[in-house]
């Protein structure tokens, strides 16, 4: 009886995005690029990730992996140790919970594999050096029983992030592991990780489980799309703005793109799902009042005055914050 249930449940809700997720990515060395993403849509649930391979503590190449450094092979390796969580997790069935020890099982897994293959083991290191390490942002996204609602479990370890953009504006569910966790602080300070993925130290993957109403738009990025921006505020800006210049979805990752290599000193990675408007149109239509209340509320001068972009931020953040 109680399978029966499940299985008239999982029947019945289902997500219906309004288009695949779209994915932005650029490389600041070609073919060394080390962001990864990881994206997949099925009838029950979505899940989109961005993975940024740690290039200071994971700067050393490795000539067995074709002089690939440790970031390169260890974003990719996550992406796919996520990959095959979720396989798991789907085959479980809509019902089975969601488990993130169970993910950094997965993904401590395909690292392990790649560090066994190298000579890492056998080198004197430092405490401070880490094997193969990588951040990580993903969204879980189910259907929920009131149609108007997502669930959404946002995953994270490091400083790339989880967002929702709705009516009142985009905001950052994730709280970055730096010892600095003010968004606007840490456009300027080069504050340490205090948490990241790695085969060689323990790291953990936080989680936060919410219900987010539709209509909405759910993000994950590396710190390439908003690391080199003056503010916050111009990270929500550059999104609206590229959306409502654009003729269709397609129209819009292009010209995400192109802006995010005039502003990325990095590699970037951003993966989008929109869910509740209906159309490409709508989406533009929802967003044009907020697009205003940008330009006019949070405008920040050319001069880029600290204290004007102080002011703002401080009126900005709580609804940013709202997540947190």
């Amino acid at each position: 009886m109680n399978t029966e249930n499940k299985a008239d449940r999982s029947a019945v809700l289902s997500l219906q995005p309004d288009f695949m997720p779209m994915v932005i990515s650029g490389e600041k060395k070609e073919q060394n690029g080390e962001d990864s993403c990881f994206c997949a849509l099925e009838k029950q649930a979505a899940l989109i990730g961005v993975y940024d391979g740690s290039g200071g503590s994971g700067a050393r190449t490795y000539p067995e992996f074709g002089g690939k450094t440790g970031a390169y092979i260890a974003s990719r390796a996550a992406a796919e140790g996520t990959f095959a969580w979720f396989r798991r997790w789907m085959e479980a069935g809509p019902d089975a919970p969601l488990s993130t020890d169970d993910l950094m099982q997965e993904i401590s897994n395909v690292l392990g594999i790649w560090h066994e293959a190298t000579e890492s083991q056998s080198m004197l290191k430092s405490s401070l050096t880490r094997e193969f390490p990588t951040t990580f942002a993903g969204e879980v996204v189910l259907p929920d029983e009131e149609e108007q609602k997502l669930k959404v479990c946002f995953l994270w370890s490091g400083d790339s992030r989880c967002y929702v953009m709705d009516k009142s504006g985009l905001h950052q569910v994730s709280v970055d592991d730096l010892a600095v966790t003010d968004a606007l602080q840490n456009l300027t300070e080069d504050a340490p990780m205090r948490n990241v993925i790695s085969a060689s130290h323990p790291y953990k993957i936080n989680e936060r489980r919410l219900k987010i109403r539709k209509p909405c738009v759910l993000f994950t990025a590396t710190d390439g799309c908003f690391g080199y921006l003056k503010s916050p505020m111009e990270f929500e800006r550059l999104l609206i703005e590229t959306l409502a210049g654009a003729k269709c979805a397609d129209g819009w990752r292009t010209a995400l793109g192109e802006a995010f290599r005039g502003t990325a000193g990095d590699d970037f990675t951003l993966c989008a799902l929109p869910f509740g408007f209906g159309s490409f149109e709508n989406l533009q239509a929802f967003f044009a009042e907020r697009l205003q209340v940008l330009k006019e509320k949070y405008f920040i001068p050319e001069s880029g005055d600290p204290e004007v972009i102080r002011s703002r931020w401080e009126l900005y953040r709580k609804e940013y914050e709202r997540y947190q």
